[in-house]
């Protein structure tokens, strides 16, 4: 890449992470999908307690090559009335000019925010626009009013008023939903980190929800996994105190006061253990969720109350009934450090699998000690790719030990897999060249084993397009009547119904996601949203757990796309309904019938795996030669 596209890759990563409230800049896409880093499309609010307010206006970005040495050419769409903005809508400010203000430090952030300032404080030395110029010297009251109607022009919208523009033309009414999902996921994100605690963890779970919200909603809220409020250190000192007995000194020689992360519930100190000089990761829970937890559950429960009440078709109930299940569990910490001693347990039975889970050395109700083990994120693609580490192989590795916590005999369940969750370091002595670290295990389940089985058979049935057992295994799962089943199959799948009945495991193209797209515009997310009401919540656990690993996926740009995460999937899942077969022999393999029916079992279970294998190794060649395969 050149240092264009680098800086502004980075600069995206940057807005993503934190960018003013109410704000939108993101990249254009070409014709066929593709991100135009060199063109952003962007909206500015006006600023609060101005003429501007209550007012968004559309900005494009034009990226020269040179960038950053040259400065982007900003252009309002339509062009505004004013009198920094030529009648062409090109903005005139000083930090957008080569020869004045401009300097290569300059941020898109800096950019947007020096142009919100710019609207109510108009340079009369800089000229651009005669008539806004003359209105604004010579009749300030006049002006006032013109901008007042621009406002009115350019309302920033919601969905009361942008659905009125339903029957407008369909890309004219989709920039306008999209603008809008945007404008109210930026002003929920700002509700949900001001109040912090379960509101954040609240935020965490809806940015999980990519088949049931729009993506604006979901991609909003993923800064919500690692930017969280830090609890001060003297509350810390304060908590170990009154729940040990004793003070934090006591247990550690060496206690680093600044956090290293701070998650919706607790951050983590590094410290040195005093008896035996080993440096530890302390995960202290905040102070503050003993007092408000319990009123926030209650207003969560509320909120959702209410809006079923106003918005029937919208009963997302559901989910702070799930909150109120699972938040009393991921309070307990030494419940935690027994999840952790589990998994850990368990996966020391399958040393093929990369995977690290930090030795637990004691736990309390609200303090965590653990061995410090560290990586980076898993979507820290630079991280990766200077450490020589393959994004697919990256891929599969989770996908691998995600399905064998799901499709496991007694396996335990971690149900909040998201990137914050994991991290990926350098190890030479693996095959693949790292290990998979597992953080925060306070959020688990283990599923019964005749779900576990039938849901293995749901997905075999799936992959073989086989919609009579499709149909079978959704309802002994999750009792889906046939009326619900093709929406549940597409739930599951992220595909259309037609494709998961004839082939799930071909690419998506471009007339499917329109397809999907247009069904959530004609009520079919309402449909959703009750049918997820009705699933067991060990389902919606499992099935958040799904697409937070496809979700992860996604974030990797693996060449050999989800395909490969469909064909280890449906490896466990063979494996299953194999270990059930042979659970069902009775009598000795000397019995004829018995053996017959274990080799008929076996074979069953072999030509699935020389499939998949032979499948896999097809998308590897193709990888080696650089085409990369979608879905």
């Amino acid at each position: 890449m050149s240092l264009c596209q680098n800086r502004l890759a980075e600069e995206r990563k940057q807005w993503r992470k934190d960018h003013p409230f109410g704000f939108v800049a993101k990249p254009a896409k070409t014709s066929q999908g593709v991100l135009d880093l060199k063109k952003w499309e962007c909206s500015i609010p006006g600023k609060e307690k101005t003429i501007w307010e209550g007012g968004l206006f559309r900005v494009e970005l034009h990226f020269p090559d040179e960038y950053p040495t040259k400065p982007p050419k900003c252009k309002f769409v339509p062009p505004l009335f004013h009198p920094n903005v030529y009648p062409s809508g090109t903005v005139c400010l000083s930090i957008l000019n080569e020869e004045e203000g401009w300097k290569p430090a300059i941020t898109i952030k800096d950019i947007m925010l020096g142009i919100q300032s710019l609207l109510d404080e108009p340079n009369p030395e800089s000229p651009a626009q005669a008539d806004a110029y003359n209105l604004f010297k010579k009749d300030k009251v006049a002006y006032e009013k013109k901008i007042r109607q621009v406002v009115k022009d350019n309302p920033a919208p919601y969905y009361r008023s942008t659905l009125k523009h339903h029957d407008e033309e369909p890309e004219h009414y989709n920039t306008l939903l999209k603008a809008c999902h945007q404008r109210c996921a930026d002003r929920t994100y700002y509700a949900l980190e001001k109040n912090g605690s379960i509101f954040v963890k609240l935020g965490q779970h809806l940015s999980s929800l990519t088949y049931l919200l729009p993506s604006e909603w979901c991609d909003t809220f993923i800064p919500l996994q690692d930017k969280c409020p830090v609890s001060s250190f003297e509350s810390v000192q304060e908590m170990v105190l009154k729940d040990t007995g004793r003070p934090l000194e006591d247990y550690f020689s060496e206690f680093n006061v600044q956090p290293i992360g701070a998650a919706s519930l607790a951050q983590v100190h590094i410290a040195k253990m005093k008896d035996t000089g080993e440096e530890v990761a302390v995960k202290v829970q905040h102070p503050s969720l003993d007092e408000w937890a319990e009123m926030d559950l209650a207003l969560t429960r509320f909120s959702f109350r209410t809006l079923k009440r106003w918005f029937p078709e919208y009963d997302l109930t559901w989910l702070s009934e799930e909150m109120e299940e699972s938040l009393p569990k991921e309070l307990d910490f030494a419940q935690e450090g027994q999840n952790a001693r589990e998994a850990k347990a368990y996966f020391a039975k399958h040393p093929e699998l990369p995977v690290i889970i930090p030795t637990v050395m004691w736990a309390k109700r609200r303090i965590l000690v653990m061995e410090y083990v560290t990586g980076h994120r898993p979507d820290d693609l630079a991280y990766l790719d200077s450490n020589g580490i393959s994004r697919d192989e990256v891929s599969a590795a989770l996908a691998r030990i995600f399905n064998e916590m799901i499709f496991g005999r007694n396996a335990p369940l971690h149900c909040d897999p998201h990137g914050g969750n994991i991290a990926v370091r350098l190890n030479r002595q693996r095959r693949h060249g790292f290990d998979i670290i597992l953080y925060d295990h306070g959020l688990y389940r283990n599923p019964p084993l005749d779900l576990r089985r039938n849901y293995a058979k749901l997905w075999l049935a799936v992959i073989d397009a086989d919609e009579p057992r499709m149909r079978k295994y959704a309802h002994a799962v999750a009792g889906i009547t046939d009326e619900q089943f093709p929406l549940f199959a597409s739930a599951i799948t992220g595909r259309d119904y037609n494709v998961v009945t004839s082939s799930v495991t071909t690419p998506r193209s471009t007339e499917e996601k329109q397809t999907i797209s247009d069904a959530l515009g004609e009520g079919l997310i309402e449909e959703l949203i009750s049918l997820l009401g009705q699933v067991p919540r060990v389902i919606l656990l499992i099935l958040k757990t799904n697409d937070l690993t496809r979700s992860l996926d996604e974030n990797l740009k693996t060449t050999q796309g989800p395909i490969r995460n469909f064909l280890i999937l449906a490896r466990y899942a063979a494996r299953t309904v194999y270990e059930e077969q042979l659970d069902n022999l009775k009598g000795s393999l000397a019995n004829p019938r018995t053996l017959w029916h274990f080799l008929v079992a076996w074979s069953s279970f072999q030509k699935l795996r020389i499939k998949v294998r032979a499948y896999e190794g097809w998308l590897a060649v193709k990888a080696a030669f650089g085409v990369q395969t979608s879905l």
